[in-house]
């Protein structure tokens, strides 16, 4: 992400204080964790992370995510 877009992810986590954040993949971890952005990480779906990607997302639309930080 270029620095155009940091004002606007932290203007959209303003605005939406309860939405959970998803980090899909350790670059976008990175940046999130970097911002101090609270975020569930998921596997990036490529390079054989499909099975996992989806794994994550079930558990997050599921409400486990949330269950597992509080």
């Amino acid at each position: 992400m270029n620095e155009f877009g940091k004002p606007a992810l932290e203007i959209v986590v303003k605005e939406f204080p309860s939405a959970i954040v998803v980090a899909v993949g350790k670059t976008a971890e990175g940046l999130l964790e970097s911002m101090s952005i609270p975020h569930a990480p998921v596997r990036h779906p490529a390079y054989g992370g499909a099975a996992k990607f989806a794994q994550g997302l079930k558990l997050l639309v599921g409400g486990a995510w949330r269950t597992a930080v509080g």
